[in-house]
């Protein structure tokens, strides 16, 4: 059996579904008076019955040196600087991200108690939840929340480590809470095609 490719695989994210009522008046003509009552209801409020998905179009972006990827949305903006950026249009959600080779290797806990530690020592996040498991194939992933000075919302703060080889790395994405609330799942899908390529 030949392997999906990221592209295959990854290629496009579902990350909620808009859920609406099919009416069809003729399918059961006891309840036909009801159903057409609420069918006008919900076109008055503004409700369409009509399901809809929306579908995001994702691309691999590959960090510095090609050492990890990342699926991002293909309309996001990838930075050309020496570290690995993509951003939402319109000021939204940023993806940052970095690695290095550490002829060492210590153990992946190591690199992420630094990562992690460097977060702390900003003085604005504190961690939710407990670290997690980024999947099978190793890696964890930790949310923190904060508030920056002069701002009137809340900053989620999501980082992921993984190690490969000699080769570690981490990638952050930075967005408002009631984003990351809002699409969890799909961020949760877009941090399992974190991969590193020693």
């Amino acid at each position: 059996m030949a392997s999906l490719s990221k592209a295959e695989k990854y290629g496009c994210f579902r990350p909620f579904a808009v859920i609406a009522i099919d009416f069809n008046p003729f399918s059961n003509c006891e309840i036909y008076s009801m159903r057409k009552l609420l069918a006008i209801l919900l076109s008055v409020i503004g409700i369409r019955a009509n399901a809809t998905e929306v579908l995001i179009q994702m691309q691999e972006q590959f960090g510095p040196s090609r050492v990890f990827s990342v699926m991002v949305p293909t309309d996001w903006v990838i930075g050309t600087g020496e570290n690995f950026t993509a951003s939402a249009p319109n000021d939204g959600p940023h993806l940052s991200g970095m690695a290095y080779r550490i002829e060492r290797r210590p153990e992946l806990s190591e690199f992420s108690g630094a990562r992690y530690q460097g977060v702390g020592d900003m003085g604005i996040y504190k961690q939710v939840g407990q670290e997690r498991s980024l999947g099978n194939d190793g890696g964890v992933i930790r949310e923190y929340e904060g508030r920056w000075p002069g701002d009137k919302f809340i900053t989620y703060y999501i980082v992921a480590c993984k190690s490969a080889g000699d080769i570690y790395a981490s990638i952050s994405l930075v967005t408002t809470k009631e984003d990351y609330d809002s699409h969890r799942v799909f961020y949760a899908q877009m941090f399992s095609s974190f991969a590193i390529h020693p």
